[in-house]
């Protein structure tokens, strides 16, 4: 860490020759106009606060009186009044009393006067010491309150940077759920369309059907239409299969009865009977009645006019 700091020290004194300037006249009047005339002698900055001189003076070995020996003041201090009657500068006993600086005794020897001046000195240096302490603890509470008040304007820009990234996250989430509520409402519209359209196709095919339906039966009021003149033959035919199943009867055997047959009667009953019953549709009591060889009621799988082709006159034998 000791040799990574020299060695940025030592790039900082090289380039330092580049950096720290004298200013020329016209930069100085402008920056003598941003300052007071009397500044702190260490470091010169500009308006542009780019450092143009500093001084740093002696180590803080030496003593009080060696640093005035050497400083401005001490050859302006004769040379000049810097002083107002009345005013003096209060010295310890290391320093060589002059006009302007007023220094205690060094020994007093128990001389009271000179015990009296010291006290005087000490008492005056004290209120000065005191009154440039509170000073100090004044501009350091001020710095404090500075600094406070620019850690709560650092705050308060923290809290605004928070809120603006909040309102922007709320923005891009509103803007998230808008485009999402979009394609939900893109998904809708097109789940209704389809919708629409399948509805409207199953309506088409049960008008097709009931077109069909419709086109069947008309075609078979027709096939009855052209049946009509046949009317009076149906109805004479079945008469006759009336009359027989009440008298018909098996050889050598009882009257026929319905309810009770036995398997001859069957077989007889399905090999004389029911094939004349099977290719015929009797039209009884004006009503065209569709049934099978069982008089049980049936639905035609075929047209009427395909089974009229089998219909012959049958008349008792």
């Amino acid at each position: 860490m000791v040799n990574y700091t020299n060695r940025v020290m030592t790039a900082l004194e090289r380039c330092m020759g580049n950096e720290i300037t004298w200013l020329d006249r016209q930069a100085r009047a402008r920056t003598t106009s941003h300052f007071r005339p009397l500044s702190f002698p260490s470091l010169v900055r500009d308006d542009n606060k780019r450092v143009i001189y500093f001084f740093a003076g002696l180590p803080g070995s030496c003593h009080d009186v060696t640093c005035l020996r050497r400083s401005a003041l001490w050859r302006q201090l004769n040379s000049t009044h810097l002083f107002d009657d009345g005013h003096y500068l209060l010295g310890d006993s290391g320093y060589v009393p002059l006009e302007p600086l007023v220094c205690s005794y060094k020994r007093t020897g128990g001389d009271m006067d000179e015990v009296s001046f010291n006290t005087c000195i000490a008492n005056a240096r004290s209120n000065a010491t005191i009154a440039t302490h509170d000073r100090e603890q004044e501009k350091k509470e001020w710095e404090r309150e500075k600094q406070n008040l620019e850690g709560e304007k650092k705050k308060l820009g923290e809290d605004n940077a928070k809120l603006r990234s909040s309102v922007s996250l709320v923005s891009w989430e509103r803007e998230r759920e808008k485009e999402e509520w979009e394609k939900e409402k893109r998904t809708l519209q097109e789940d209704n369309l389809r919708i629409d359209a399948e509805t409207k196709a199953l309506q088409v095919e049960g008008l097709h059907q009931d077109r069909a339906r419709l086109q069947k039966e008309l075609k078979v009021l027709e096939e009855v239409d052209a049946l009509a003149p046949m009317h009076t033959e149906f109805v004479e035919l079945a008469n006759i299969y009336e009359e027989k199943f009440a008298y018909l009867s098996i050889p050598d055997g009882p009257p026929y009865d319905p309810m009770k047959t036995t398997k001859k009667d069957d077989n007889y009953l399905h090999s004389v009977l029911l094939p004349v019953l099977e290719k015929f549709r009797f039209h009884l009591h004006d009503v065209m009645s569709f049934v099978d060889a069982n008089w049980e009621p049936a639905q035609a799988k075929e047209p009427i006019s395909s089974l009229a082709v089998y219909w012959e006159p049958w008349t008792p034998g």
